[in-house]
């Protein structure tokens, strides 16, 4: 790992220093078990095929070749992606398009309803490309679905919303979304507020967005969590995926982690948060009697956000983060830390990549602070 002068200096008290390479990373921490992730969760790769094809640049032509095919599984959402010849399985979904929901592309129109109409279906479903526009505060997402959204862009217009998720995954598990695009409002919206979400994941299973970006939103691009216990008791996400995709001119941060285990984010960039603290690329941060835990964040860029690159921030009550492996990031040009590291973490690890050219320290860790102090058992650089 390369930590330059420009970051200033690496400021870590009473920290484990371990040398360890990327290979006997996964001999020492078995907690990055790959098998244990669900098999969606462990292959997909950033290029989606369906059928023969690896371009959905035909979408209605892809539409009519699956459908002559008959209908196919979601429940082995890799196999379906990548087979040239799907098999079919007990669960069976038709393969819809956006043109069968008189979704026309346009630049001033609502498609708020017709958008939650075509979601509201379960199955395989082709956003066609071009500009939607919605009014309402989310769309949300069935289970077992694959939303194909390449070239497509979701617009968020309502200069009066503070709190929204653009696209919405919440109590719902098998979900992929591929080259799905969200535009905030925080360039019409003048109000106070963080919570407006491109891409909001709550209390959901088995998720996979892939090769899809979120930008100007008035809170953050992507939100990983658990929804509010009133009067139920939610569970933490689990087993989810985000590669390949881009978190840009967010008000708040590029994507938070607020209750969720078993999490891949790879190959991933996040650029240009400001507006409203804490301003990170990547803010790992549980709330109240929360936990963040086996979180693998790798190969990804976090470059020119106001404050942090990457923040562990475990200060609430009973909150805590556990299990963390970054490895071949590029984390430069921020202007505050490069990682910032305070309150109840542990196992954390950092190798490979480079942390250059911040205003502030490369790797910071602040032991001060926070009502459940505890120091990291380890950060391992190389």
């Amino acid at each position: 790992m390369k930590i330059d002068k420009h970051s200033h200096f690496l400021y870590i008290i009473a920290a484990i220093i371990i040398p360890i390479s990327p290979l006997a990373a996964n001999h020492l921490y078995p907690f990055f078990n790959f098998t244990s992730f669900a098999s969606i969760a462990n292959t997909l790769r950033p290029t989606i095929y369906i059928g023969s094809s690896e371009s959905l640049a035909s979408a209605p032509i892809q539409a009519a070749w699956l459908s002559s095919q008959n209908f196919y599984s979601v429940e082995n959402i890799t196999s379906l992606l990548h087979a040239t010849n799907p098999i079919p399985s007990i669960n069976i979904f038709p393969i819809l398009t956006s043109a069968d929901f008189n979704l026309v592309p346009s630049d001033t129109a609502d498609h708020s309803i017709a958008l939650q109409q075509f979601f509201d279906r379960a199955g395989i479903l082709l956003l066609l490309p071009g500009r939607y526009n919605i009014s309402v505060p989310t769309l949300h997402l069935r289970g077992d679905t694959i939303l194909v959204a390449d070239g497509a862009e979701i617009h968020q217009m309502n200069d009066a919303l503070t709190d929204y998720g653009i696209f919405a995954v919440e109590s719902v598990q098998n979900v992929a979304i591929h080259g799905a695009c969200a535009v905030g409002n925080r360039n019409i919206c003048k109000l106070a507020g963080e919570h407006g979400h491109g891409f909001r994941v709550r209390s959901s299973r088995n998720i996979i967005i892939i090769n899809s970006s979120s930008v100007d939103n008035f809170g953050d691009g992507f939100y990983i969590g658990q929804l509010a216990n009133t009067g139920e008791i939610h569970p933490a996400s689990t087993s989810v995926v985000l590669e390949h995709c881009l978190a840009d001119n967010n008000r708040r941060q590029g994507l938070s982690i607020t209750s969720a285990r078993d999490v891949k984010i790879m190959n991933c960039t996040f650029t240009h948060t400001q507006g409203t603290a804490p301003e990170s690329g990547i803010d790992i941060e549980p709330n109240a009697n929360q936990n963040v835990e086996n979180i693998l964040i790798r190969d990804c860029t976090l470059m020119g956000n106001a404050r942090m690159g990457i923040s562990l921030f475990a200060r609430s009550v009973n909150a805590n983060i556990n299990h963390i492996m970054i490895i071949g990031c590029h984390v430069h040009s921020n202007r505050g830390y490069g990682v910032w590291i305070t309150g109840c973490t542990a196992n954390i690890a950092i190798t490979s990549g480079q942390i250059i050219n911040n205003r502030m320290e490369g790797i910071h860790i602040d032991y001060t602070l926070g009502p459940n102090k505890h120091h990291p058992t380890l950060i391992s650089i190389n």
